[in-house]
């Protein structure tokens, strides 16, 4: 079953997490929280194929 790890501040938590075989995580470790729309610009940058 897929799971996603929540809070994750550190590379330290990061490491352990991935070592353990979860692949999915957020939190400050990753980003902080912004305004929607620069997330969407952000995730467009990295993703351009979905702007279409």
């Amino acid at each position: 079953m897929p799971a996603i790890a929540e809070g994750i501040e550190t590379q330290d938590q990061a490491r352990l997490l991935h070592d353990l075989g979860c692949r999915l995580a957020q939190g400050y470790h990753f980003a902080r929280p912004g305004p929607v729309a620069e997330v969407d610009a952000a995730f467009l940058r990295l993703n351009p194929a979905l702007a279409a």
